[in-house]
């Protein structure tokens, strides 16, 4: 006991206090990668995979020079530089480019622009060439590709048209005019849907399509917005917890409860202060990344929309699109400027205490083993594994625990020291798997220890004065 005092009397006042050390972690975005084409407003910008991230832009217009160029920045993960850029110049002038996508199979990139007209190029392993032309007979107002089908999908007002590409994009054939209910622009299209569905975003409905076959969408689904005459923006869905979101000029964020057993199907509330640019479910860790024109990221509980963290700053320019490339990296695109951020993901939900967390403290035990000593609301102590989350150890609910004013770790002899406040000290055995199989409560004036099996709980054992 001797012992006990000490090491709570050495631990007292001092930083490294367990119960009382705060680690501050930054999670500022970090630039990647940045370019301007001030004064010209920048086209759209097309990103897709393969052996590495590209990302192209037609029509590109710098100051100071007289040829229009096609623009591809490279981004490499490993290596430097992390991002390359070339310029191709453009033989034909452009009309304004509306849309652009890319479609792997293919390898085409696919341009609707101001005139009508879809445009096929050959992206850049050969050149930026163009394939051919498609006059349209409807005004398009978004394009995607469906890799699984091979099909291309645009959405015009009141419908959703499904394309055939010709091998090597060498033409397009409407497949399929999928109509829908009421005359509304379907603004965009999302290919992450629930059970690999798709979803329409129209000005005041959110559709779910669903494949019939293998190249025919019926509609399944349609979700209204709970406030009426702000168009919908952005969408996504989080099927861990079924749910879809959807962001709509007026900065709102409309959430959709996908059972249809709740008798709330549906709420929203205001995220940003003009249209909302993107939304999207981060399940992994429980949280909902929304993005607003005013160029502000924002972190918040998947569930209750309360935010969670500070806003960080993108870019002082109105906010056009921002899409990931990875789960840690996105680019975004405003008015004038390319950016490429990287965000410091240094957390992930790599355990579940069930209750918020109070104190944090890395614990050395030993010469090459190190811990997370974890204290909770719910006054339960436990030992995480710094790499993998597990737990390790965890004390039983005791209820005085709530009450604890300071704690010391003993490594030698691997027990954990809790001082309740008064004349009792509480000593885990942490040398135990988790749940731990006993602990000590002792008293600083007087020892003396009686021991009996806790019958409901056959792995433990109390020592109680």
């Amino acid at each position: 006991m001797k012992q006990a005092s000490h090491l709570l009397k050495a631990s007292h006042g001092q930083e490294d206090d367990i119960l009382h050390h705060k680690i501050i972690l930054s999670d500022s975005l970090q630039i990647v990668y940045q370019e301007s084409c001030y004064p010209h407003n920048i086209p759209p910008i097309c990103h897709y995979s393969l052996d590495t991230s590209y990302f192209v832009s037609f029509s590109w217009v710098q100051t100071g020079k007289k040829d229009v160029h096609t623009v591809l920045w490279m981004y490499h993960k490993t290596g430097q530089p992390k991002v390359e850029k070339r310029e191709v110049t453009q033989i034909n002038h452009l009309p304004p480019v509306m849309a652009l996508l890319h479609a792997d199979v293919h390898r085409v990139l696919i341009a609707y622009c101001d005139d009508m007209i879809l445009r096929i190029f050959g992206d850049h392993s050969s050149g930026f060439k163009e394939r051919c032309v498609v006059p349209c007979r409807f005004s398009i107002s978004c394009l995607a590709y469906h890799q699984r089908t091979g099909l291309l999908l645009s959405g015009i007002a009141g419908a959703v048209v499904t394309w055939v590409i010709e091998p090597g994009g060498k033409g397009l054939h409407v497949l399929q005019i999928l109509n829908m209910s009421g005359s509304e622009l379907v603004q965009g299209i999302n290919l992450d849907g629930p059970e690999n569905s798709l979803l329409a975003m129209c000005e005041s409905f959110l559709r779910i399509l669903v494949w019939q076959g293998h190249t025919k969408l019926v509609e399944e689904q349609t979700f209204s917005s709970p406030t009426s005459g702000h168009s919908l923006t952005c969408c996504c869905t989080c099927l861990s917890e079924g749910y879809l979101f959807g962001g709509n000029k007026a900065g709102q964020i409309h959430i959709w409860n996908l059972d249809p057993s709740f008798e709330r199907r549906s709420f929203s509330f205001q995220a940003h202060t003009g249209p909302v640019v993107l939304v999207r479910s981060l399940a992994k860790i429980h949280t909902l990344l929304t993005v607003g024109a005013e160029g502000r990221l924002k972190e918040r509980h998947i569930k209750s929309g309360s935010l969670l963290c500070e806003e960080l700053s993108i870019c002082e320019d109105v906010l056009y699109s921002l899409q990931f490339v990875d789960d840690s990296t996105f680019f975004c695109q405003s008015q004038y400027s390319f950016f490429l951020y990287h965000m410091s993901c240094f957390y992930q939900l790599f355990n579940n205490c069930g209750a918020s967390p109070r104190h944090l403290q890395c614990i050395h035990r030993g010469s090459n083993q190190t811990l997370i000593f974890c204290c909770t609301d719910d006054g339960l102590f436990r030992f995480l594994c710094p790499i993998t989350g597990n737990l390790l150890f965890l004390t039983w609910p005791f209820s005085s625990l709530d009450k604890a004013v300071s704690s010391a770790y003993d490594p030698e002899n691997k027990e954990l020291f809790v001082a309740m406040g008064n004349v009792n000290v509480i000593i885990f055995d942490t040398t135990h798997l988790c749940p731990n199989t006993s602990f000590k409560l002792a008293m600083t004036l007087k020892i003396k220890y009686n021991v009996w099996p806790m019958r409901s709980l056959p792995w433990a054992k109390a020592l109680k004065d």
